[in-house]
């Protein structure tokens, strides 16, 4: 923007840079710094209107509100025009839409039925933005190149990447190749990308980069780096999909799938920066034998014979099936050495073996500290007290509430859901849980909470903390390359605060693939106090209404029209009509019809807000409203990964919503069988209220939770003024000016993920070690082996 030197101007100019301000408020939700509104304040009228049109379009762009506004729903009047008609009408309109779609003209169906009536030819006329709703504000300002850099950096050490992101840290890569390594020496939250890195390193030929920096630290980082190799030399692995003229491409190569799909393709210059990898690995005999199948694919296809002695060495104990180290001993998985130790504790030999093996797999140890306490003499049981104590100075802070709240929650009355070691949610058995008196249990919670504490003690100084109440929903971000939730904008589990005053929901999903056939579902559930589930009647393509939800019609493609502007499927409901029915929680699902969606980029879920009833609902648009979750719309690789959707696993559960806390629960479960109105006891329960059950009762911790033990640990002083803190912790963006937060104060946001998962809940914990995370032949993914 051009700065106006004409002091006689500056009136009309504020009052320009206030009214931007204003209507961006108002529309989107998102305010202009201090910094920012000074700067256009600052500027003629004429650079301030060239910038406001250039920003809103930004906003529009990232929001994908044109995109979403423009896309077609089956009624265009809905929720009006679906609810006026009867059920004959419904079904006949059904039947004529999928008999052209797979049948005849699919060009024509619209224009017929809109000829005799049948629909709505036009939308609804589109109402003006109304600030009704006190909606949380967003902020904007002046970037600048250090912005950027974080940026990036996030990128670089942040979770999994998407592809978009993936194609920005490469190029990042190469235009600023000194800021980008002089990032390698951080820590990376996500293996997959330190495989891209390394692989990137390898083919810029600044292989000692990643030698100096110890980038790959175990075999099955490398693995990730040869399969991002050899997809450069021409192989396929990772999910693979069909380009435009129908040749079989790969994409996301640092992902393992199966050894079955796993293609080595490696030059000599290649094989060459392998194997020095593998050389400087410290537990390579160990890491080879843990993914076995993998590394005889690599041996097969690399010269194994030649190389540096220990990598020589290693593969021959491969071939010969040698479960040996370097030194000739025999290797042991950490399930073996805990099992020995475990014997000798139940034999009566002493501590001394366990207290070792919790040194050394401090996280291993907290995932089984239960089963420990319950087998220990109770001579022993003092023993246990302490090993959990100092396990808990030893990982992440988070995974040390995770271990605490697990202990704790084993109280609870009635049966749980699990996910066992082959991911699936099943019931837990009864007969096999460890029970332990409530006091032990809370001694044993004591003990991990004591040395969480004790180690927070040196963490940044807090006098006075701001906490605020939505972070109680939130869960902390979790290591997205041992979850299936890759770039999910938020953890699974967390619940999404609702907005206050708004009785009307409206949530779904929209997408412009074509011939991609998605169909969304909504049921309502009632919890009964024995944890059984009553089901309601879904609403969905088969059944468009209920009492408390309406369906906006079923599309089979995602250009219906072929216009490109895509196809959109949304349940309405009324909050208030579902607590008059009993009922405790909408489930929303969803099913892939025809097709994988790994490589889909134009899905995007919806879920909004707005003050109303359902029978009053079209006398607003509420298509107006800004659609949002978690303060952004999930991006469509998030959407695709999160929800695992393919061809062989196309249904999923999404989310569902609270009716008592008035909020959304981010479930992120694939399923198997949708569900049927009927009653569940838990050995009946469908997948789809098993991923329910399950985040209600996951013991990860909430960043609330997390923050008040920093508080705890600093001895600090819980304050509701964010003026008189010099630590905030929020749910949403703020403007530190604006709210009048001390210069010197700690501002963190939740969705700042990246920097809560590194400062806070890792704390200086290295990927590498055993910080909460065991073997992954001995892993279960998010529950406590306890």
């Amino acid at each position: 923007m051009q700065i106006s030197q004409d002091r006689e101007t500056s009136d009309l100019q504020l009052r320009s840079a206030l009214t931007i301000d204003r209507n961006l408020r108002g529309a989107y939700g998102i305010g202009l710094d201090a910094e920012l509104l000074r700067t256009f304040a600052a500027a003629s009228m004429e650079s301030q209107e060239i910038a406001y049109q250039e920003l809103d379009r930004l906003i529009r762009d990232r929001l994908g509100l044109d995109e979403f506004q423009q896309a077609h729903l089956f009624y265009p009047g809905f929720p009006e025009e679906v609810m006026e008609k009867n059920d004959v009408e419904l079904y006949l309109n059904a039947i004529i839409y999928y008999g052209a779609r797979y049948g005849a003209d699919i060009m024509g169906f619209a224009s017929v039925m809109q000829e005799y009536g049948m629909m709505q030819k036009e939308p609804t006329e589109r109402t003006p933005l109304t600030e009704t709703l006190n909606r949380e504000m967003k902020y904007v300002g002046v970037g600048y190149d250090s912005d950027f850099h974080a940026l990036m950096d996030g990128y670089i050490h942040g979770n999994a990447l998407s592809a978009s992101a993936r194609t920005d840290v490469l190029r990042y890569a190469a235009s600023w190749t000194a800021r980008f390594l002089n990032s390698m020496s951080r820590p990376f939250a996500s293996k997959e990308n330190e495989a891209l890195c390394t692989a990137w390193l390898h083919d810029s030929g600044l292989d000692f980069v990643a030698y100096e920096n110890h980038l790959c630290k175990d075999a099955t980082d490398i693995l990730r780096v040869i399969s991002v190799i050899s997809c450069t030399n021409g192989a396929r692995n990772g999910r693979t999909y069909r380009d435009a003229n129908n040749i079989r491409m790969a994409a996301n190569p640092e992902k393992l799938l199966t050894p079955k799909s796993f293609e080595v393709r490696l030059t000599k210059k290649d094989q060459r920066f392998i194997k020095e990898l593998m050389d400087r690995c410290p537990g390579l005999y160990r890491d080879m034998w843990r993914e076995e199948k993998y590394w005889k694919r690599v041996m097969r296809n690399i010269d194994a014979r030649k190389g540096p002695d220990r990598v020589v060495q290693a593969f021959d104990h491969l071939a010969s099936g040698k479960h040996l180290d370097e030194h000739g001993q025999k290797l042991d998985s950490q399930a073996a050495m805990f099992l020995q130790a475990k014997e000798a504790l139940h034999d009566g030999s002493g501590s001394a073996r366990m207290a070792a093996f919790a040194r050394n797999n401090p996280g291993y140890f907290l995932q089984r500290c239960l089963y420990v306490l319950s087998m220990a003499p109770d001579i022993e049981k003092q023993a246990v007290y302490d090993m959990a104590y100092d396990a808990a100075q030893n990982v992440g802070p988070a995974a040390a509430l995770k271990a605490e709240n697990a202990v704790r929650m084993r109280g609870m009355a009635g049966p749980r859901i699990i996910r066992n070691h082959s991911r699936a949610l099943v019931p837990a058995r009864v007969q096999n849980a460890v029970q332990l008196p409530e006091e032990e249990r809370e001694e044993l919670a004591g003990a991990i909470h004591t040395g969480l504490l004790h180690r927070l003690e040196s963490a940044r100084e807090m006098h006075q903390v701001y906490i605020d109440s939505a972070l109680d929903g939130i869960r902390v971000p979790q290591r997205q390359d041992t979850k299936a939730s890759k770039n999910a904008s938020v953890s699974t589990g967390s619940l999404i605060p609702g907005v206050h005053g708004a009785n009307l929901g409206a949530a779904g999903i929209s997408w412009k693939t074509p011939c991609l056939d998605l169909d969304l579902h909504a049921y309502p559930v009632a919890m009964r106090k024995d944890g059984s589930i009553e089901c309601g009647t879904e609403v969905g393509y088969r059944n468009l209404r209920e009492a408390w939800g309406v369906h906006s019609g079923d599309f089979t493609e995602g250009d219906p029209y072929r216009d490109g502007k895509g196809a959109q499927e949304i349940v309405m409901f009324d909050k208030d009509i579902l607590k008059q029915h009993g009922y405790d929680y909408l489930i929303f699902s969803l099913h892939g019809y025809n097709a994988s969606l790994a490589n889909d980029d134009s899905i995007r879920a919806i879920i909004m807000e707005r003050e109303g009833t359902l029978d009053t609902a079209y006398s607003g648009n509420y298509r107006d409203e800004r659609p949002s979750f978690c303060g952004e719309l999930i991006e469509a690789k998030a959407f695709t990964e999160a929800f695992q959707i393919s061809a062989t696993n196309k249904d999923v559960t999404m989310f569902a919503y609270d009716v008592s806390r008035d909020g959304f629960i981010w479930l992120d479960e694939p399923s198997l069988i949708l569900p049927e109105p009927r009653y569940q006891s838990y050995e009946s329960m469908d997948d789809c209220a098993k991923a329910l059950v399950h985040a209600l009762q996951s013991p990860e911790p909430t960043m609330g939770q997390l923050f008040h033990a920093y508080a705890e640990a600093q001895r600090a002083t819980i304050v509701t003024d964010m003026t008189k803190a010099d630590a905030v912790f929020t749910y949403q963006p703020v403007d530190r000016e604006e709210e009048g937060i001390r210069e010197d104060a700690s501002l963190v946001n939740s969705l700042e993920t990246q920097k809560i998962y590194a400062e806070y809940c890792e704390c200086g914990v290295s990927a590498g070690d055993d910080k909460g995370e065991h073997d992954r032949k001995d892993r279960v993914t998010d529950e406590l082996e306890l």
